[in-house]
């Protein structure tokens, strides 16, 4: 099965949030988001990521 994106990050984003919910994991985190997919997930999920790690590349 193929699956865009956006589904599946949702999919991902549930799972960890059950896992948040029942004490196993402290944080969630998201790495390289842009701002309006990390503002999707801020906003209609009530548990936020806390971290967004971004790479910076001075090259680029």
């Amino acid at each position: 099965m193929v699956l865009s994106g956006g589904i599946v990050l949702l999919i991902v984003y549930l799972f960890f949030k059950d896992i948040y919910n029942e004490g196993k994991i402290r944080a969630i985190c998201v790495c390289n988001f842009l701002k309006d997919r990390f503002y999707d997930l801020s906003v209609h999920k009530n548990i936020v990521p806390m971290v967004l790690q971004i790479e910076v590349n001075p090259f680029n």
